[in-house]
């Protein structure tokens, strides 16, 4: 199972379309016996930060897939970035593994995130603690569009929670 934790805020306006073609061609990839979810962040109209398309993980069958489409095609870009609670509802799900998309975090007014590099890291090291044999429950891939990261807390979660190559970019 994977949930995919999608920036939507406002500075994504211009890479949005480019990061929801990638989440389609991975869903797309996935086989009806696989679980998915898609959790949006974004700080906007005093809300949690955070939408779901669906409360639970959804079998990926053509028809959930079709509902997905139509469901993020009407996603717009707006608020302030807010990924860690993006990451919080993802975990919750209890996924085999996150994929976190971004583009700069930075750029999206939250700095090194709201809660800073070692706040944030101790946050998700609460919600995704590793086992005895050192792996975590759910592994998470940060994934950032065009740029690196230039505050590294992407890919300081991806070294520790993505088994050590957690961090990509995609330009």
């Amino acid at each position: 199972s994977v949930v995919y934790v999608v920036d939507a805020s406002g500075p994504m306006v211009t890479t949005l379309p480019r990061v929801v073609e990638e989440l389609r061609r991975s869903i797309d990839q996935l086989d009806p016996a696989q679980k998915f979810g898609v959790v949006l962040f974004r700080q906007a109209d005093g809300g949690t930060g955070a939408e779901l398309f669906a409360p639970v993980l959804m079998r990926a069958t053509p028809s959930a897939k079709r509902r997905l489409a139509e469901w993020i095609n009407g996603v717009q870009p707006m608020g302030a970035s807010n990924p860690l609670s993006g990451l919080e509802v993802a975990l919750a799900l209890k996924p085999d593994a996150v994929f976190l998309l971004s583009r700069s975090i930075a750029r999206s007014g939250g700095g090194v995130w709201q809660e800073g590099l070692e706040g944030t890291l101790a946050r998700l090291e609460g919600l995704n603690p590793p086992r005895q044999d050192g792996r975590r429950a759910t592994l998470i891939q940060t994934i950032q569009f065009l740029d690196d990261d230039p505050t590294g807390i992407m890919q300081a979660i991806g070294s520790r929670h993505g088994q050590g190559s957690g961090y990509r970019v995609v330009r």
